[in-house]
């Protein structure tokens, strides 16, 4: 494929992810576990507490609320609306498939970068939660993948890292 082609094809890819994100954004409603975390939030920016506890997790335990509370109230310091720690998050996706793009460009050839845009950026699954308020203690994590993958070739040390920390793989 000709680098002008592909240059083209993937701008254009990226735009319509970044169009639907902002529709799904747009368009994001509050309830259920959003309206916790933003409470978290509001604490903070409303009354200046740093809620050191998060959400109960279905493990039985809680997830560091002092991250949730960052993450989701200071956005909010900006601009009070709900949808400004999605804003966040959804710059954290940019942020996490510009650092991955960077890290494969040499690796992969010019149809094979297009098919990572096209199946990671046009994720549905990506697209739904760069619109909507989620757990964003796992934005953190995701990115950090991206920046070890792209930054430090220890592919092997992170995906180790991954399944150890999920439990997938005992480590006593």
């Amino acid at each position: 494929m000709e680098e002008r082609t592909e240059r083209r094809i993937l701008a254009l890819l990226f735009g319509a992810g970044l169009l639907l994100s902002a529709l799904l954004i747009a368009r994001s409603q509050v309830g259920g576990d959003q309206l916790n975390l933003l409470a978290r939030g509001w604490l903070l920016v409303e009354q200046g507490e740093l809620v050191s506890s998060g959400h109960p997790t279905s493990g039985g335990g809680k997830t560091p609320g002092s991250l949730t509370a960052l993450l989701v109230g200071l956005p909010m310091l900006l601009w009070h609306h709900h949808r400004a720690p999605v804003i966040l998050l959804s710059l954290f996706h940019v942020l996490a498939y510009a650092v991955l793009h960077c890290a494969l460009k040499d690796v992969l050839s010019s149809s094979q970068r297009v098919l990572l845009a096209l199946f990671y950026w046009l994720n549905p699954l990506r697209l739904l939660l760069s619109g909507f308020l989620w757990n964003p203690n796992g934005a953190g994590s995701r990115l950090r993948s991206a920046t070890d993958i792209g930054w430090r070739p220890m592919f092997y040390g992170v995906f180790w890292e991954s399944c150890r920390s999920r439990r997938w793989l005992p480590t006593h």
